[in-house]
C-alpha cells in the first residue's frame, strides 16, 4: 500500500516536470518563430539577429538559446543577457512574464500539494 502511494506521488511529480518542459519547449519555439518570421520587414534588428541566432550553425543551439530566454522570462529572473529587441517582441515578452506568474504559481501549488500528501 505504501509503495502504491509513493509511486503515485512520484508519477505526479514526473507529470509536473513534463508539463514544465512542454510549456518551455512550446514557448521557446513560438518565441523564435515570432522573432524570426513575424517582425515587420523594415526592422533589421530582432532578437534573432542581435544575438546571432541566425548565424548559429546548428538548429539545436538556436533552440537552446530560445528556451533559455523563455525559461528565465517565465521564472521572472531575466538575467539580462538576452532580451526583447522590437516592440512586437516586447509585447510578447510581457505576455510571457504575466503567464510566468501563473506558471510559477501552478507549479509551486501542485508541488506543495504533492508533498503535503506525504503527511
Amino acid at each position: 500500500m505504501y509503495i502504491n502511494f509513493l509511486l503515485t506521488n512520484v508519477l505526479d511529480l514526473f507529470r509536473l516536470v513534463l508539463k514544465a518542459i512542454f510549456i518551455t519547449y512550446f514557448l521557446g519555439c513560438l518565441w523564435f518563430l515570432i522573432s524570426n518570421r513575424l517582425n515587420p520587414k523594415e526592422t533589421e534588428l530582432t532578437f534573432v539577429t542581435k544575438f546571432g541566432l541566425d548565424e548559429m550553425p546548428r538548429t539545436y543551439d538556436r533552440f537552446i538559446t530560445s528556451c533559455y530566454f523563455v525559461l528565465t522570462t517565465l521564472a521572472i529572473i531575466g538575467y539580462g543577457d538576452y532580451y526583447a529587441v522590437t516592440n512586437l517582441e516586447m509585447i510578447i515578452d510581457m505576455v510571457i512574464m504575466l503567464g510566468g506568474v501563473a506558471f510559477f504559481t501552478y507549479i509551486m501549488g501542485s508541488f506543495i500539494y504533492i508533498v503535503g500528501k506525504f503527511d
